[in-house]
């Protein structure tokens, strides 16, 4: 109830104004392929007001007069000026924009024309400019790598993608793939991100204050829009790299221009290249190799467009992905075969219509398919040989297992802009989860000069668990004052599992308040709400997350998060500061542990090896300078952050700090235009070494035993070295007389070489087996995974 009063109290303050006497709506596009441009701004400069275009290019724009001189605008495009007057009702007005001949400048948002954007503290519209020209690994441009340099955000590992946000785990993050959850988004051990940079059109992202119509996550939202695909004529891109080759096709569909499409394709050939030398898992089984280790991945985008007419609009997006691993082995001296597989498919099928029902009302329907699964193949086959009979004696074992996350999604939204002073988003979701965390076989069998001498085989199949998922939200954005501008949202969620069913009232608060020709202040509150719980898997093979629903021996969970901050825009040097202030309480959180309960499956026991209610707190302080505007583009970005965790179960019941506990994480990128052809770039990244729990020290040698047996005191109780790396590049674009345009991109990653560990071992004491004097002691030993790096890629755009 305390909830609830404080949304009314906070409704109370809004005022229902009728002043506006019309409403200018319509599109923003590219006038060169009439791609929608997401957020351009159209501001009106005789009253001081804007707003901006929607994920479909579509605004709204409430007239207080009757004349209006519009400022239209987009990053990297030409502005456009129009003046009109003597409007007396809703007009609908198209803008096509050039792209500008002059230089782009690279921009983490696109506020412009007096802040008309968001008024969400904690959301960054990611530049498409700063993605294609960061560094990175294999000089593959990475979404995730972007956002890992903003403050409050941080990696996992030595260059994975994982996000861990504000001192949520990677599970806590929301990712929307044109309006379809997805759950798993690393490719090549996670070190690549899934969104291919080539299919996207726009990227926001939220570590606070999530509007209301995001939900089920704890920590951040990452919704990605693909590109719609040129209308205007048939255009493609290729790139080869060091590591992976890309394809991009797009173009119109039939002759009236109403239809497009987009095609994405990558795909690595690191295993196409031990394939070429003779180094295969056939190679090994025949005796010519002693091992075998290769891994592919590929992924899809495909997008179809279509308008009816400027007033309904169809869109059809499709994502598949796979990562493969095989591992095969057959020792020299050793007469045994291995052959290991491992693989992750995701797939997301998206439907969306788009329906403006009047300049005031639009509804976008969709329908959303995804799955996701894993795969694991084990077979060892084993020969001995006994004289002098000359028996062939052959142990054979085959394991198979398989788990899913599938999910059936319908959604129904509306926007409602009633006047200048409010823009309202109301709208129902629901979906199906189907959770299958093990569907496991064992197969033995004995032959005997290739006779069966017994066979025999044990099957596990986990039931499928289902969970019903619904909500409903509503959030005003609303105008109280000239220089007060709020967000005030409601999510109701629910969720039913087999056993129990959840209901959840998550009020959402974001306000800005600006000082005139100073300085920006925003506040943000925010509660959430989870409801799957991702089993970590850190084993050998591919990194992969097992989903299990809440039920009643597993509580959702929640977190409260608070945000203040202060920003100042210094437009003469083109430069934006930040500062921000977080608090995050968790509760309800698990800890799951690994055991190999049954043919190397971990998850068979699942429930039992799980800690739950466990509690959280997150705190810190986060710093951005940005320059925006000038050749030389980039950021500085610092976060000094806590973060803590408490489970009854472990360290006593005493607070430890997180395995992700970075005190310190700083982030300096930048690019320098040397000329219309060349640009430079590096990235300089610190973080503080995440928390590692070690031995304080070994129990004295025991009577029967005969290794000796480490003393663990607490939790997290050390942490590994400090981390940092220098990733540089040199891009040189040119367009050739055929109009083509031409890219190489050199990178090199971890320039100065820094070995960074990305595991931490001990290696216990060895003893001379016939003396029993220590030949070395205990040792803490750590394992380097990537040292320097070089890379070129090639791409031509045609």
């Amino acid at each position: 109830m305390k909830k609830i009063s404080f949304l009314l109290f906070l409704l109370s303050l809004i005022k229902i104004n009728t002043f506006a006497q019309s409403i200018m709506s319509g599109y923003v596009y590219d006038a060169q392929n009439r791609e929608p441009l997401i957020g351009a701004v159209i501001f009106d400069s005789l009253t001081q007001t804007g707003t901006t275009a929607n994920e479909f290019g579509y605004y709204r724009l409430s007239l207080k007069k009757q004349n209006c001189a519009l400022r239209v605008s987009y990053v990297g495009y030409a502005m456009q000026n129009i003046t009109l007057s003597n409007l007396r009702k809703d007009t609908l007005l198209t803008f096509f924009l050039d792209p500008s001949v002059s230089l782009t400048t690279l921009t983490v948002t696109s506020n412009q024309d007096n802040n008309i954007e968001t008024i969400q503290a904690g959301k960054v519209n990611i530049s498409l400019e700063r993605l294609q020209n960061i560094p990175s690994i294999g000089g593959e441009r990475d979404l995730l790598k972007a956002l890992s340099v903003l403050p409050g955000v941080a990696n996992g590992a030595e260059g994975t993608s994982s996000l861990l946000v504000r001192g949520g785990g990677q599970d806590q993050n929301q990712f929307i793939l044109d309006g379809a959850n997805t759950y798993n988004t690393g490719h090549l051990f996670n070190f690549i991100s899934i969104f291919n940079p080539d299919a996207l059109k726009k990227v926001d992202f939220y570590k606070g204050g999530f509007p209301a119509r995001f939900g089920g996550r704890l920590s951040s939202v990452v919704d990605v829009t693909f590109r719609d695909g040129n209308k205007k004529h048939f255009e493609g891109k290729i790139d080869v790299g060091l590591i992976n080759s890309k394809l991009t096709l797009e173009g119109p569909m039939g002759k009236k221009g109403k239809t497009s499409y987009l095609f994405a394709a990558r795909s690595t050939y690191l295993d196409l290249a031990q394939f070429l030398i003779g180094n295969s898992a056939t190679a090994v089984r025949r005796g010519r190799r002693e091992s075998f280790m290769g891994y592919t991945f590929y992924d899809i985008n495909a997008k179809i467009s279509h308008e009816f007419n400027d007033k309904n609009k169809l869109y059809i997006s499709y994502y598949e992905g796979l990562d493969l691993l095989r591992f095969a082995q057959k020792p020299q001296y050793i007469r045994e075969y291995t052959d290991f597989q491992n693989s992750i498919v995701n797939r997301a099928l998206s439907l969306k219509y788009y329906k403006i029902i009047t300049p005031k009302i639009s509804m976008n329907a969709g329908l959303n398919y995804t799955i996701n699964k894993g795969n694991t193949n084990n077979s060892v086959l084993s020969q001995y040989d006994f004289t002098p009979t000359d028996e062939r004696i052959y142990d054979a074992t085959d394991y198979n297992g398989r788990n899913f996350l599938e999910d059936y999604n319908a959604y129904l939204r509306f926007d409602y802009s009633p006047n200048g002073s409010h823009f309202l988003r109301f709208g129902v979701e629901t979906t199906l989860h189907q959770y299958k965390t093990n569907e496991s076989s064992l197969q033995t069998r004995r032959y005997v000069n290739d006779s069966t001498l017994f066979s025999n085989q044990t099957n596990l199949n986990a039931p499928i668990l289902r969970g019903y998922e619904s909500a409903v939200y509503v959030e005003d954005e609303v105008t109280l004052t000239k220089n007060i501008v709020a967000n005030i949202g409601l999510r109701g969620s629910f969720f039913r599992s087999a056993d129990k069913d959840f209901s959840n009232i998550e009020p959402r608060l974001s306000m800005r308040y600006t000082v005139p020709n100073w300085l920006t202040i925003n506040l943000t509150a925010a509660q959430t709400v989870q409801y799957s719980h991702a089993l970590l898997s850190n084993e050998i093979g591919l990194d992969k997350l097992v989903w299990v629903p809440s039920s009643k021996n597993l509580e959702p969970e929640k977190a409260n998060q608070i945000s203040f901050g202060v920003a100042k825009q210094f437009k003469n040097v083109g430069i934006d500061v930040s500062i921000e202030g977080y608090y995050k309480r968790m509760k309800n959180l698990s800890q799951f542990f690994f055991f190999n309960d049954f043919g190397g499956n971990i998850y068979q026991n699942w429930q039992q090896n799980t800690l739950r209610n466990g509690k959280g707190e997150a705190y810190g302080l986060e710093f951005l300078v940005n320059k925006t505007e000038g050749k030389f583009n980039g950021l500085m970005s610092y976060t000094l952050s806590w973060n803590n965790r408490q489970f009854d179960e472990l360290n006593e019941g005493r607070v430890y700090p997180f395995k992700y506990d970075r005190r310190h994480i700083l982030n300096t990128y930048g690019t320098y235009q040397l000329s219309k052809k060349w640009k430079i770039g590096f990235l300089w990244t610190y973080n503080s070494g995440f928390r590692i729990t070690i031995p304080n020290g070994q129990l004295a040698d025991v009577p029967f035993f005969s290794d000796n047996k480490l003393l663990y005191t607490a939790v997290n109780n050390a942490k590994m070295p400090d981390y940092h790396r220098l990733d540089i590049n040199a891009i040189q674009q040119k367009t050739l007389k055929n109009g083509r345009i031409r890219t190489w991109s050199f990178n090199i990653y971890n320039a100065y070489a820094r070995l960074n560990p990305i595991f931490i071992y001990v290696q216990k004491e060895i003893k001379n087996p016939k003396t029993q004097q220590v030949v070395a002691p205990n040792q803490v030993k750590g394992l380097v995974l990537l040292p320097i790096l070089p890379s070129v890629n090639y791409a031509l755009k045609f």
